[in-house]
C-alpha cells in the first residue's frame, strides 16, 4: 500500500496533503485529490510519468485556475525555511519558491484563514478589494498581477517561533513584544499586541464573539498569564481562544518592523530587505525577495500580516500615488 489516508478530501482540504504518509510523495496528492468530489478529471489527472515538481505544480494550478472559484489561497501553504534551520529539515529537490512542498511535515496555518472556520465568508482580510486574480504559470514561473512595494521592506526581525515549545504561555510572542518595547517607545504597545492576534476579535467555536471591544483585538498579557483556576468560565474560554489566535497567526513566523515603522507578522524564512507585495484577489499580503541576477524576478517567501494595511488601505495608497499593478514574476 503506497499511502495511508483515512477519508477522501475536497479541494478545500488540500492542507491534508502535508499530513498524509506515503512512500511515493506523488501519492500525497493522488491518494486524496483523486477522490475529491469537487475536482473534475480535466482539472487534475493522475499521471505517474510526471515529475514530482510537475505534480505539485498541478495542485497550484487546480486552485489558481479553478473554473468556479479561482484563488491564490494555496500560496499560504508555502513554508520557506530560514538558513538557521538544519539542512536535514529541508527537503531534497526543492520546488519553485511559489509551490508548497508537501513533503515538509511541518504544520503552518495560512495567515488568511479563520482558525475556527474554513468558510471563505470567514476570511478576515481583504487587502485588495474589488480585484480578481490574473495568473500565468509556465516553465516553473508564476506570474500574478500585483504591486511589489519598493518602499515597504523588512527593516528589523525578531527571532523565529519554529518549535512548538511553551506555546501555552506564548513565551516566544512575549519575547517579540518585549524586544519591540525595549527602547521605551510606548506607541508600539497596541500595534504589536494587535499584530500578535492579527487584529481579530476573540471568538469561540460557533462563531460567537467573546466581547466586541477594541481591547479584544489585541493580546491581553494579564489574561494570558493568569492561572486557569483564577478565571471564571468566560475568562477561561477567552484565554484559550486568545492563545489559539496568537498561535494561528505567529507560529512558524517572525515579527518584523517595516521601513515605514509598520508592525508585521512575516514568514519564518524572511530576511531584512524583503519586500511587501499586494496581489489582485489575494486575502493576505505577501513577502517577496528580489533576485539580483534576474531583473524583475522574485522568490516567493510567503504570506504576511501588516498592521493597518489588511483592509484595502495599501491598495488605496497605491491608487492615490498613481501606482498601477503589473505582472509580478516568481520562480
Amino acid at each position: 500500500m503506497r499511502c495511508v489516508s483515512t477519508r477522501p478530501m475536497s479541494r478545500n482540504e488540500t492542507p491534508r496533503i502535508r499530513q498524509t504518509s506515503c512512500t511515493d510523495p506523488k501519492d500525497k496528492v493522488y491518494s486524496l485529490i483523486g477522490h475529491a468530489t469537487d475536482v473534475a478529471p480535466d482539472q487534475l489527472s493522475i499521471d505517474y510519468n510526471k515529475s514530482l515538481t510537475d505534480v505539485y505544480v498541478d495542485v497550484v494550478r487546480l486552485h489558481v485556475f479553478h473554473k468556479e472559484n479561482p484563488t491564490i489561497d494555496i500560496l499560504g501553504h508555502v513554508l520557506t525555511l530560514p538558513d538557521d534551520i538544519t539542512q536535514q529539515e529541508r527537503a531534497n529537490s526543492p520546488m519553485p519558491s511559489w509551490v508548497p512542498d508537501w513533503r515538509q511535515r511541518a504544520v503552518k496555518s495560512p495567515i488568511h484563514e479563520d482558525p475556527v472556520s474554513s468558510d471563505v465568508a470567514s476570511y478576515p482580510y481583504d487587502p485588495c478589494p474589488g480585484t480578481t486574480i490574473e495568473a500565468y504559470i509556465m516553465d516553473g514561473t508564476l506570474e500574478l498581477r500585483g504591486i511589489v512595494m519598493e518602499n515597504l521592506r523588512i527593516e528589523t526581525l525578531t527571532g523565529s517561533w519554529y518549535n512548538d515549545d511553551a506555546s501555552e504561555n506564548l513565551l516566544t510572542p512575549r519575547r517579540w513584544y518585549d524586544d519591540f518595547l525595549s527602547n521605551g517607545d510606548a506607541s508600539l504597545d497596541e500595534p504589536v499586541r494587535r499584530a500578535l492576534v492579527g487584529n481579530r476579535t476573540t471568538t469561540v467555536p460557533g462563531k460567537q464573539a467573546v466581547g466586541r471591544t477594541q481591547d479584544d483585538r489585541m493580546v491581553d498579557w494579564d489574561l494570558v498569564g493568569m492561572e486557569n483556576a483564577q478565571l471564571d468560565r468566560l475568562g477561561y474560554r477567552k484565554k484559550r481562544m486568545m492563545i489559539r489566535d496568537v498561535t494561528h497567526v505567529c507560529f512558524r513566523r517572525r515579527m518584523a518592523m517595516l521601513t515605514d515603522r509598520s508592525i508585521a507578522i512575516v514568514p519564518i524564512g524572511s530576511q531584512t530587505g524583503d519586500q511587501i507585495t499586494l496581489f489582485h484577489g489575494g486575502k493576505a499580503l505577501y513577502v517577496l525577495r528580489s533576485i539580483p541576477e534576474r531583473q524583475d524576478t522574485f522568490r516567493f517567501i510567503g504570506e504576511c500580516y501588516v498592521e493597518g494595511l489588511m483592509d484595502g488601505a495599501l491598495a488605496e495608497l497605491n491608487t492615490q500615488s498613481g501606482r498601477t499593478a503589473g505582472l509580478v514574476r516568481m520562480i
